[in-house]
């Protein structure tokens, strides 16, 4: 019985092992793009929830959150004010 413990914990050792990440895994194909290279976001207009519209014009330079919705989704039902 010792010995059918011993077994498997090496066993779990290596499949832990053969799980693990090596550094550069996954980032094949991916290509870095210096910030003064990369396109704006386009501007997005729309009608905010107290009145008036909102663009995303407004929030330049700074990060802006669109938060869509789908009457549908219940996750997304949940989240409707």
């Amino acid at each position: 019985m010792k010995r059918l413990g011993a077994v498997l914990c090496v066993m779990a050792v290596f499949v832990l092992a053969a799980c693990g990440r090596t550094p550069g895994a996954g980032a094949v194909g991916i290509t870095r793009i210096a910030p003064a290279d990369r396109e704006s976001m386009p501007v997005i207009s729309g009608p905010l929830l107290g009145g008036g519209t909102g663009s995303t014009a407004d929030g330049a330079g700074r990060v802006v959150v669109l938060n869509n919705w789908a009457s549908w989704c219940e996750p997304c039902r949940e989240e409707i004010p």
